[in-house]
């Protein structure tokens, strides 16, 4: 998937949360009830929404160098089976993440795992991927792992690095969206090294 795609994806989850909270806000003043997703029901749910992330590199860093060029954005989706409040509220699924990688963030990767490519395309922003299956404890606490792939471009061409992806997160009902705040930790197969992303975000519930 190019570039173009995931920004397509992004913009169209910024406006797609918009426009649901909006409908809800508007159906709300003028109806008894809510289009909120009612908690005790036990069902299919999706959460769909933008955040932005910070990469962090080694998860041993004290953020002693924080950098906002170390910062980016990503869009999120959970699509799984919930079970009702009454049940423990807890749901089962697949997570999806695609995001922008910026050059900064891109040469910091390189250092921190100890990789070399070809001359990178300068000005340029890259995309990566990620789908983890998980779950979502009580409503309040996400875990998952799966797979990811970062997508790059060189003056020689296309490449990618291939990874393994694990996260945990907490998030925080705040009624029509969820507040989600989580690390990213990637590892393993073309990553010799451990790195961890830091976001935050909100998702819409369907």
């Amino acid at each position: 998937m190019s570039i173009i795609a995931c920004r397509i994806l992004i913009v169209l989850s910024l406006l797609l949360s918009a426009m649901v909270l909006i409908g809800k806000k508007g159906y709300a003043q003028t109806q008894p009830t809510t289009l909120v997703k009612d908690d005790n029901k036990s069902g299919f749910m999706m959460l769909l929404g933008p955040s932005v992330y910070y990469y962090q590199g080694s998860p041993q860093d004290n953020f002693q160098s924080f950098s906002t060029k170390s910062v980016s954005y990503q869009a999120h989706v959970f699509i799984g089976y919930t079970t009702a409040k009454k049940q423990g509220g807890n749901a089962l699924g697949i997570f999806g993440t695609a995001g922008y990688t910026s050059e900064n963030i891109f040469n910091s990767m390189l250092s921190f795992q100890n990789l070399s490519t070809d001359e990178i395309r300068i000005n340029k922003y890259f995309t990566f991927y990620q789908v983890e299956a998980g779950v979502i404890i009580a409503n309040v606490l996400r875990f998952g792992t799966g797979i990811g792939k970062q997508e790059f471009t060189t003056v020689s061409g296309e490449g990618e690095f291939n990874y393994l992806s694990s996260t945990a997160g907490l998030m925080i009902n705040l009624g029509p969206v969820m507040w989600n705040i989580d690390a990213n930790f990637n590892y393993g197969r073309d990553l010799p090294n451990t790195s961890v992303k830091i976001g935050t975000g909100l998702l819409v519930k369907f």
